[in-house]
């Protein structure tokens, strides 16, 4: 049998979740991925780990087709960082990033409405 958080501790990791996470909305012209493809830099002022799901937006935001992002994310990061920063500079538009923990978890529209856990 599979066994879980009790009550209080879900309790207390929803409490933790809600004062660990933020949302910003940023225009991509200002936001840079690193070299190393594992990063995206907001302006120089925050600067967030990729998770999985937001490198699998940011790669179907692009347009880039998902092999290839995937490819040149285990072989090729500085090409997927030039070509992601490329796009962000020719194709602007403001997306919201989530992130919790100093990752970002999602990329997202600008006009993403948050509903979470309450």
């Amino acid at each position: 049998m599979k066994s879980g958080k009790n009550l209080v501790e879900l309790a207390m990791e929803i409490e933790r979740q809600r004062a660990a996470k933020a949302d910003y909305l940023a225009d991509t012209r200002k936001m840079s991925m690193t070299q190393d493809a594992g990063w995206l830099d907001l302006d120089g002022s925050h600067t967030f780990n990729i998770g999985e799901i937001a490198h699998d937006q940011i790669g179907t935001r692009l347009k880039i087709p998902a092999a290839f992002y995937d490819r040149c994310r285990e072989s090729h990061p500085d090409l997927l960082a030039q070509n992601v920063n490329t796009l962000f500079q020719r194709e602007p538009s403001r997306q919201t990033i989530r992130t919790l923990d100093g990752t970002a978890r999602a990329f997202l529209s600008d006009r993403y409405r948050a509903i979470d856990n309450k």
